[in-house]
């Protein structure tokens, strides 16, 4: 059993198990918010951790990806064709972020510090989803790493051309008794996750968006 966030759950652990089939072991999952994923793990006996936030030092653990935040753009709005967009620009619209419990807003907080632009307009949210709705209805931008839903199109957040990202890790006691295949499944998950389209392009150029692949 892994306890991870619901949209890593959602996006990752469940594509991932679907695409692999019974290749690998089976896995469950428990929600929890980032910042609580480890201690849950601890307190539910849980297998294993999927986070934004490191796992403890006396863990073993797996880097698994870097993950790009977005912008999460309703039908209308100036930014609603555009690939990317600058820190300091977005920061000129209202703006829906999750709280800081969450690793998307931290690194967005330091995105907006190192580039000097000054203070944001910000309603803060502790569900995705419901940043996401409040996003596509047009009270703000949402700035997450959910796939796009209710219409709003996902622009990547970039802070002098390279896109605003954070890491995802996997976290284990490095004495469990499943520890080997643990980590095997962990491997498996790193290799699959660059098949993902906006983990793919998150080094791409500024002029390349996300959106598109959604029509494929």
């Amino acid at each position: 059993t892994a306890v991870a966030q619901s949209t890593t759950i959602e996006r990752t652990i469940a594509a991932f198990s679907a695409d692999h089939g019974a290749a690998l072991p089976l896995v469950d999952a428990i929600a929890a918010s980032p910042a609580e994923v480890f201690d849950r793990v601890e307190a539910t006996g849980a297998d294993f951790g999927i986070s934004t936030f490191a796992p403890p030092a006396t863990w073993a653990s797996r880097l698994i990806t870097q993950v790009g935040i977005t912008a999460h753009v309703p039908p209308g709005h100036p930014l609603y064709e555009r690939p990317s967009v600058e820190v300091a620009e977005l920061l000129e619209y209202p703006l829906i972020c999750m709280d800081r419990s969450h690793t998307a807003r931290t690194s967005f907080d330091t995105a907006v510090a190192r580039a000097g632009a000054g203070r944001a307009n910000i309603i803060e949210m502790r569900a995705t989803s419901l940043a996401q709705a409040h996003a596509a209805a047009g009270r703000g931008i949402a700035i997450l790493t959910d796939r796009a839903s209710y219409g709003v199109r996902t622009v990547r957040i970039m802070l002098d051309g390279s896109q605003v990202r954070m890491q995802l890790y996997a976290g284990w006691y490095a004495d469990h008794f499943a520890a080997a295949h643990i980590g095997a499944w962990a491997d498996a998950l790193a290799a699959w996750v660059p098949t993902l389209p906006d983990v793919a392009r998150i080094d791409a150029p500024p002029e390349v968006g996300l959106w598109e692949e959604a029509r494929e």
